[in-house]
């Protein structure tokens, strides 16, 4: 079977294809110059593959790098000091306090406000 849904096994076939085929030598059952191709491609392929590995990992601690920063990694909330979360949250707060009636404010500092007013709750009907 051919592993077309693995990359890595698919180049492991290739490789091994390709091993097969020059201990062969002379008496090698496939063309030459298609076996060199694929070798080229095979190898191209997995030097993408390491690297895009590499790439990935690298990725993966700078967003956690990023979320430690921002306050959103694991274990931390709007209290873990010196992030930016919890500065946007002390700011929110002070804001609040200052235009306390005025709510609507805040969405110049680019907060997400509701603007409306709330409906007084009417007297509950008692079910019969």
């Amino acid at each position: 079977d051919i592993p077309t849904g693995s990359p890595d096994d698919l180049i492991a076939l290739a490789e091994d294809i390709i091993s097969k085929n020059t201990a062969l030598g002379p008496a090698a059952e496939l063309d030459g110059s298609i076996v060199s191709d694929m070798v080229n491609k095979a190898s191209q392929a997995k030097i993408k593959r390491d690297k895009a590995d590499r790439l990935a990992a690298e990725a993966k601690t700078l967003n956690e790098q990023a979320a430690t920063l921002l306050g959103t990694a694991p274990g931390q909330t709007a209290l873990t000091e010196g992030t930016v979360l919890f500065h946007i949250t002390g700011f929110r707060d002070t804001l609040l306090t200052k235009h306390r009636g005025n709510e609507e404010a805040l969405s110049e500092y680019g907060f997400a406000t509701v603007v409306g007013t709330a409906k007084t709750p009417g007297a509950r009907k008692k079910k019969v």
